[in-house]
């Protein structure tokens, strides 16, 4: 079985000011942390057997829209096909895999519902287990679309459902896999009778586990997550180009989630559009996105979510520098970049040795590939988290220990 999600992420210790019993992080999404190991899918769907109850994991499945990927990177939608749906007669689902248990306290779906297709009711389940094809699923969380507190099917809309800080809550507890269930007679198949009959239901646009814990040594966070923005030293997100989402963007900072951009369904999770380029294909003069971080972070990764082709085919990370009182910014050279989808841009990014600085910038991008404009659904600036000092110590001295043991 094929699954594309295979990006390692560096487990060094690096340098770098010591963070005393790792990093707290609630509210946060868990989509932010890569998949550390290349072994299992991120993402995987699959339906329910008519006749023996059994869940079945589909390979490589075709015929509808998109890859099972596209929901686990925000690239764009993926849409069942009729055949896995049992031309509407199956229950089916969808599901996300953590690479490691996480802590999740609420579920964030961004539903697709068009062309004949439709949601009214959908449960959230936890799976258990070694196997993604061998799974034992356990139900913590449902949610009913309501109109006037009747059930109410929606259909004919895209982007749309529990996102952000109105996700649906769940049975807290510490998951690896997470999976939404769609019964059938609780979705909608060729309701415009005889339209798109090749899509077999709803499609997702996202399936995002939130919740609490600690990122300890080893590990990734992202700093730009409006968790660590305070009145004292508030995170803040200034745009400067040509074209959409020019000026200050404070308003709409950086939360972490990876809702899709588009519609009028936006929570405050997105960046936005950005920057028209002329008819070259190249940005405007000086055009940038600025990324104030309140206080100093020992970064050494960057990752940008883009929306479906709204994409750039390359950028520069840079930070500020102070030079007798003069502002410098630097570029950041970089690692060769990695992409986590191999279908639409998905989530790309790019690893660097650690910079500490306060203020960075996404400058120069390029390559529009669709429409002249780009869309950015999340900006991450990640740090490692290293052993807190008496942690460090320990290391010594037991290195110490071993040493003279061989001598």
């Amino acid at each position: 079985m094929k699954h594309a999600c295979t990006v390692a992420v560096a487990l060094a210790v690096l340098a770098g000011p010591a963070l005393a019993e790792g990093v707290q992080v609630v509210n946060y999404s868990w989509l932010q942390q890569w998949k550390t190991a290349s072994d299992m899918g991120c993402a995987f769907v699959g339906y329910i057997d008519g006749a023996t109850g059994d869940s079945v994991t589909v390979a490589n499945p075709t015929g509808g829209y998109g890859y099972p990927d596209d929901f686990r990177a925000s690239a764009h939608v993926w849409i069942p096909s009729a055949v896995l749906t049992g031309y509407g007669t199956l229950a089916y689902w969808a599901a996300v895999d953590l690479g490691t248990q996480r802590y999740v306290e609420k579920v964030s779906v961004q539903w697709w519902a068009g062309e004949g297709t439709g949601i009214q009711t959908y449960t959230i389940q936890a799976g258990s287990g070694s196997d993604i094809n061998n799974l034992t699923w356990t139900t913590i969380g449902s949610y009913t679309f309501t109109e006037d507190s009747d059930p109410s099917m929606q259909r004919d809309k895209a982007r749309f459902g529990m996102t952000d800080n109105n996700a649906v809550t769940v049975t807290a507890g510490d998951y690896q896999y997470i999976r939404i269930l769609m019964e059938a007679g609780d979705y909608g198949y060729d309701l415009d009778n005889g339209g798109r009959t090749n899509r077999g239901g709803p499609g997702l646009y996202m399936i995002e586990p939130i919740g609490s814990g600690t990122l300890t040594a080893g590990e990734k966070v992202n700093w730009l997550h409006q968790q660590f923005s305070t009145s004292e030293a508030p995170i803040t997100i200034m745009s400067y180009g040509a074209g959409y989402g020019g000026g200050d963007r404070s308003g709409k900072q950086n939360t972490g989630f990876f809702t899709d951009e588009g519609g009028g369904n936006r929570t405050g999770a997105d960046v936005g559009q950005w920057a028209t380029f002329d008819k070259d294909g190249q940005m405007g003069s000086g055009a940038y996105i600025e990324l104030n971080l309140g206080v100093a972070r020992t970064i050494d990764e960057v990752a940008i979510a883009w929306s479906n082709e709204y994409y750039a085919t390359g950028f520069t990370l840079q930070y500020l520098v102070l030079v007798d009182d003069e502002e410098n910014w630097v570029s950041v050279v970089g690692d060769a970049p990695y992409s986590i989808s191999p279908n639409k841009a998905g989530v790309t990014g790019f690893t660097f040795e650690p910079v500490t600085a306060q203020q960075w910038r996404i400058f120069d991008p390029t390559g529009s590939t669709h429409n002249n404009h780009i869309i950015l659904d999340q900006i991450m600036l990640y740090g490692t988290v290293v052993p807190e000092p008496a942690t460090m110590g320990l290391l010594v001295l037991g290195g110490l220990a071993l040493l003279r043991k061989r001598r």
